[in-house]
C-alpha cells in the first residue's frame, strides 16, 4: 500500500510540475530559489533534448503491450475461457482473446501483438512440420509438441507464480501438464 501511496503520489507531483512548466500555473509552494533552478533546468538544451527524444516513445505503442481486457487479469480471462469453450485454454487462446478487438478477434491491436502471434504460428508450424518428417522416415516421432511450452520459451520463460489466482491459472487444467506446472512452484 505504501509503494501504491508512492507511485500515485508521484504521478500528482510530475503533473503539478507540468503544469507549472507548461500553462504557467501557480508554484506559491515552491520557494523562489528552488523554482529559478527548476526554470534553469527547464531551459537547458540537454532538458529539451531528453524531452524531444522521450515524446515520440511516450506516444509509441511498441514500448508497451496493449491490451484489451481490462483489469480482468489473466488468470481469470483463462479460467473464464475455460467454460466457454469446454476444454482446456492454451496461453496463446489467451493472448489472442486480451490482444485483439473485441469487435473482430483477427485484428491485433498493435503491431507487436501480431507480429509475436505470427512468429509463434510459424515456429508451431515448423516444429510439427519436424515431427511429421521424423514419422515420415520410420523415426520415432518423440512426445507430442506441447504449445505453451512453445509460448513459454518464446515469451521468455515461466515467471514464479507469486498469487493464489496465478496458482491457480496453473491449475485449471487436471492433467500431468499441470502437475509439472505446479512442481515448478511448490518443489
Amino acid at each position: 500500500m505504501h509503494k501504491a501511496c508512492e507511485i500515485r503520489a508521484a504521478k500528482h507531483h510530475r503533473g503539478l510540475m507540468h503544469n507549472i512548466r507548461e500553462k504557467g500555473a501557480p508554484h506559491y509552494w515552491i520557494p523562489d530559489d528552488i523554482f529559478k533552478q527548476y526554470e534553469a533546468i527547464w531551459r537547458a538544451s540537454e532538458y529539451q533534448a531528453m524531452r524531444r527524444a522521450n515524446k515520440p516513445n511516450r506516444a509509441s505503442s511498441t514500448s508497451e503491450s496493449l491490451r484489451t481486457g481490462g483489469s480482468i487479469t489473466y488468470p481469470a480471462i483463462a479460467k473464464k475461457m475455460v467454460t466457454e469453450i469446454g476444454r482446456a485454454r492454451t496461453q496463446s487462446e489467451v493472448f489472442v482473446r486480451t490482444h485483439t478487438k473485441k469487435k473482430d478477434r483477427g485484428q491485433f491491436v498493435d503491431t507487436r501483438s501480431e507480429q509475436f502471434m505470427e512468429a509463434h504460428k510459424a515456429e508451431m508450424k515448423r516444429l510439427e512440420d519436424e515431427r511429421a518428417a521424423r514419422i515420415a522416415a520410420g523415426e520415432p516421432a518423440g512426445p507430442p509438441i506441447d504449445e505453451d511450452e512453445v509460448w513459454d520459451r518464446m515469451a521468455g520463460g515461466r515467471k514464479r507464480a507469486k498469487s493464489r489466482e496465478q496458482r491457480l491459472y496453473l491449475s485449471l487444467n487436471d492433467d500431468e501438464k499441470a502437475v509439472k506446472r505446479l512442481e515448478i512452484f511448490y518443489p
